[in-house]
């Protein structure tokens, strides 16, 4: 079924100076625990579906990252 509007967001990826102590800032002052060396998961439920699950992705990579290929983004 196509659908008109976003259904779930799956993740936000971003680069920082210094992953380590931005992550240790998100977990002191947001309570954004690290699952893992670069980030959480966020798992949610659809309002209108609660059988439907989802998970959201927050996660931190060096300013240096490779992972984002090599385009030069900011």
């Amino acid at each position: 079924m196509k659908s008109d509007r976003v259904t779930d967001l799956g993740g936000i990826f971003f680069k920082a100076n210094d992953a380590v102590s931005l992550m240790d800032w998100y977990e002191a002052y947001l309570g954004i625990r690290p699952e893992w060396a670069h980030g959480a998961r966020f798992h949610w439920r659809d309002e209108n579906d609660p059988m439907h699950r989802g998970m959201t992705v927050w996660s931190l990579f060096r300013r240096d990252s490779a992972y984002f290929g090599d385009g030069g983004q900011p």
